[in-house]
């Protein structure tokens, strides 16, 4: 009887074994290498382009605030020299 590592028995195959073989199989590799799935990444994609999009306007937002900010100093500095 000879004993070889990579000997299987032929008397079937276990349901489980094989239901998880072929899930991992549907998964591709990417699963293997910690992705998520493509209907999620493409969520995730959704979410960060939204946050992106927030922080863009947040800092418009401030640059404009910071824009009038200037102006009216500008504009009392102008008042003030006028009037000395």
């Amino acid at each position: 009887m000879s004993e070889t590592p990579n000997q299987t028995q032929s008397d079937g195959v276990d349901p489980l074994a094989q239901l998880v073989v072929d899930e991992l199989r549907k998964s591709g590799t990417r699963a293997w290498l910690g992705f998520p799935p493509p209907e999620e990444m493409e969520r995730l994609k959704a979410e960060k382009a939204d946050r992106d999009f927030q922080t863009m306007k947040r800092r418009a937002d401030a640059r404009q605030r910071r824009r009038e900010e200037m102006k009216r100093g500008a504009m009392e500095a102008m008042k003030r020299s006028k009037s000395v």
